[in-house]
């Protein structure tokens, strides 16, 4: 039997897709790391970027777009074809590698856009419109008024101890 063979969409699901108006679908997925890296019988003993990799192609060639690090977006098109997109995602090589490791897979309607919180609570946004306490100096946008703390403070809670994160050049206030 052909591996890449895909069977039929349940004909109870085709209806539900088909019902679904077109609009912003997103598809997100978690990949297993320990089957992914764990030698044979237990994993496949392989990195997980070339899985990584073709995932990407795969979805970006069907117009979608990373929302994040494992959730993508497609702003025009059919419930039926994310989900097919969605499904398709098993034919990255070799095969069986996506069935034996994904953890989840899921496909979504972004219905409310509005609700999307995230530019909000980004550092500059409406809830974070400042520093609320030492932040890395490469991660303050140059739009929020900051200084270098003074040298000798105490690091930042579950911050792991470097001579970088002992440098208060490295840290604004």
């Amino acid at each position: 039997m052909d591996n890449h063979s895909l069977p039929q969409v349940p004909l109870a699901l085709d209806v539900r897709l088909v019902a679904l108006p077109p609009g912003a679908y997103g598809i997100s997925y978690d990949m297993s790391t320990q089957k992914t890296e764990d030698n044979p019988p237990r994993g496949w003993h392989a990195r997980r970027a070339p899985t990584y990799i073709q995932l990407v192609k795969c979805l970006q060639n069907r117009g979608f777009q990373r929302r994040q690090y494992l959730d993508w977006l497609c702003q025009d098109i059919e419930a039926i074809e994310a989900y097919w997109v969605m499904i398709h995602l098993k034919r990255i090589l070799p095969p069986g590698k996506f069935e034996s490791t994904v953890k989840n897979v899921k496909m979504h309607l972004i219905t409310l856009v509005g609700f999307d919180a995230t530019p909000d609570i980004q550092l500059g946004g409406l809830y974070s419109p400042e520093l609320e306490g030492p932040m890395p100096v490469g991660l303050v946008p140059p739009t929020i008024p900051a200084v270098a703390p003074p040298p000798g403070g105490p690091l930042p809670k579950h911050t792991r101890d470097s001579e970088e994160v002992r440098d208060h050049n490295n840290w604004r206030i």
